[in-house]
């Protein structure tokens, strides 16, 4: 499944226990959420963005996921967006689309809803 936060599109979502980005794969921005609301008319919650680093990332160990899981109620999910990810075909700067998600929906996240941007 795809979501649009913003103009971006991500895929996922993947389980926070099993999700790496690794050293010798591409970056990505990742987007830390749980779903919320009824299924008619769900609610993505974010929990954090951010841009993962050069030496890759393994969720299940960052020391951040017992508050990603607490503030989610242990539904936390991730959802990964790769700078090859445009719509146009040309290359996002991830660190450009971090910072234009978090001049949207704040440090501490913010509600995405379906028709944000689709």
């Amino acid at each position: 499944m795809s979501l649009k936060i913003g103009k971006y599109l991500f895929t996922g979502p993947f389980a926070l226990s099993e999700c790496v980005i690794r050293h010798n794969h591409p970056r990505a921005v990742y987007a830390v959420l749980v779903k919320q609301g009824m299924a008619w008319d769900p609610q993505f919650r974010l929990i954090e963005i951010g841009v993962s680093p050069p030496q890759g990332l393994n969720f299940a160990a960052d020391p951040r996921l017992a508050g990603w899981q607490d503030d989610a109620g242990g539904q936390a999910v991730v959802y990964l967006h790769h700078a090859t990810d445009s719509e146009d075909g040309r290359p996002h700067d991830l660190g450009a689309v971090e910072a234009d998600l978090l001049a949207q929906f704040g440090p501490s996240g913010g509600i995405v809803t379906l028709s944000n941007g689709v």
